[in-house]
């Protein structure tokens, strides 16, 4: 059942091992009852489990599965469908959820660690996607960071977890750009151009990604704080080249920029030369996009 994933591209986390394959040896589960009794026994560590079956589910009424406490290490839920299950401060670490459906099931305070989640499903998860933060290697594991973060976004949007959605929107941006970079260095030996256009939106991903991806309103913030602090200290000492004498401090040109970049417009402070003219319409376009991504990030923060 995993066996045939053997051909894939192997791990290159903290031990050399072959991702999608479990580390043998191994004992094989044959039945969701049995698997139940192993959860629910008295040892904190489960390992080294092939589980045979399709298909885990528990209840859906009010009593329903509850696993505490545990840590699962070296453990294959392959093709499984786990359901109505409830997860409390478990850790999943070298695990297999190749083309898994998690269904209906919570995770609190839940890790997964050097695990391979390819091709995962969520449908109405309550699940964090900072839990996957040691999940996944970014030089090796691209594609499947894309997918994962894709389908934590889209349960966590429609389950109405605000804050997650939020989360995964800005890590599936981050996985995209490492996708992007993987594949301009694939690119580089057959098609330069081609690599050099992938590479600039591997960059565009990481600035997109340092001002929040549009969705982080702190990176967000940050960003707009560097580009005033910046734009104020060039009209500052270019003042003399820019036609701007009554700029005298610092202070002077902090009130400017950032009159200029709102698009206010005073006319207390102008520039009377060509060049001076040009930098601050230059300046006054930057600021009318920053201030239009605001208003798109705020309205995704507190927006239905």
């Amino acid at each position: 059942m995993v066996s045939r994933m053997e051909n894939d591209s192997p791990s290159t986390t903290a031990e050399s091992r072959n991702f999608f394959r479990l580390s043998e040896p191994y004992n094989e589960v044959e039945s969701s009852e049995d698997m139940f009794s192993i959860l629910e026994g008295d040892q904190d560590t489960i390992e080294n489990i092939l589980f045979r079956p399709d298909k885990l589910s528990g209840t859906d009424s009010a009593y329903r599965k509850q696993v505490r406490d545990k840590k699962f290490v070296n453990v294959s839920f392959t093709r499984t469908v786990i359901k109505n299950i409830d997860f409390h401060n478990c850790t999943f670490q070298k695990c297999l959820f190749v083309s898994s459906t998690i269904e209906g099931c919570e995770f609190h305070d839940c890790a997964f660690i050097d695990t391979n989640p390819y091709k995962i499903e969520f449908k109405n998860v309550y699940i964090d996607p900072a839990s996957f933060d040691g999940c996944l290697s970014k030089t090796s594991h691209q594609n499947i960071g894309v997918h994962l973060y894709q389908r934590l976004m889209n349960n966590s949007n429609d389950e109405h977890q605000p804050d997650f959605t939020i989360d995964a929107t800005f890590k599936f941006n981050l996985w995209k750009g490492y996708q992007f970079k993987y594949e301009a260095k694939r690119a580089w030996k057959k098609d330069k151009r081609k690599s050099l256009n992938i590479h600039m939106r591997y960059r565009g991903r990481q600035l997109w990604g340092l001002w929040g991806a549009g969705v982080k309103l702190k990176n967000f913030m940050l960003g707009v704080a560097f580009v005033i602090a910046i734009f104020s200290l060039l009209n500052f000492m270019l003042r003399d080249f820019m036609g701007l004498p009554k700029i005298e401090s610092y202070w002077d040109a902090l009130y400017f920029t950032v009159i200029t970049l709102t698009t206010i417009g005073y006319g207390d402070i102008t520039p009377n030369c060509t060049a001076g003219k040009m930098i601050m319409a230059l300046q006054g376009l930057i600021g009318f996009f920053m201030f239009a991504l605001a208003a798109s990030t705020i309205f995704r923060r507190i927006g239905p």
